[in-house]
């Protein structure tokens, strides 16, 4: 399944080339990767190092951090890719699922790659941009599952969830809640929710019906 290999994927380049405190055996950890793989507008813009539209998903700040990615994608990746295969076969539905992981990663970087390409010290990491994009995806096709803050009992409709969460990050965003990108969770989930209605537009009156 791909969920499972972008998982097993994830955590393995993560925990190779985390620069902390790190259980793997000193042959294998390249901690000198992390720099090269976050990113970063002004190295992208300057030095075209494209790759990193790319790579800053695989890395991750913390154990925290690589954990609480995960875990949403194990959540909701399974589910979505499940529904990809049903919507448009299994091996088309694989594919499309990728691409709406992969596709997402420099997506997440569109607002940062503008704002950003003239400042070396602005950076970012993470696969969230991509998981958010998985987890909207999720809501488009089953608008009506429950969602719940992680130790918040409280569960709320996927589409109030949806119509919720972006302009509350817009804001953390210009308020600079936290030391996290915003935008690229904006990005991210907006493309989320459009690319599978680029595959298949009727999914837009699914949407709306169930809710």
């Amino acid at each position: 399944m791909i969920t499972a290999f972008l998982i097993a994927f994830t955590v393995v380049i993560s925990l190779i080339t985390y620069p902390g405190i790190n259980p793997l055996p000193r042959k294998i950890r390249r901690p000198e990767w992390h720099d090269k793989m976050m990113f970063s507008a002004w190295a992208v813009w300057h030095r075209k190092e494209f790759r990193r539209l790319f790579t800053h998903g695989f890395i991750h700040m913390g154990y925290w951090h690589l954990i609480f990615n995960m875990l949403v994608l194990g959540f909701f990746g399974f589910h979505v890719e499940d529904l990809f295969r049903q919507i448009f076969g299994s091996v088309a539905g694989e594919c499309y699922y990728a691409l709406l992981y992969l596709l997402a990663l420099p997506v997440a970087c569109s607002f940062g790659l503008v704002k950003y390409r003239d400042k070396p010290s602005e950076y970012s990491l993470g696969a969230s941009g991509a998981t958010m994009a998985v987890l909207f995806a999720a809501i488009l096709m089953a608008p009506g599952m429950r969602l719940s803050l992680m130790f918040v009992p409280i569960s709320i409709p996927g589409y109030l969830f949806a119509l919720l969460f972006i302009p509350a990050s817009i804001a953390m965003h210009r308020w600079r809640v936290w030391n996290v990108n915003h935008m690229a969770h904006v990005c991210g989930s907006v493309f989320g929710f459009v690319f599978p209605l680029m595959l298949e537009p009727a999914l837009l009156s699914r949407f709306w019906h169930l809710i």
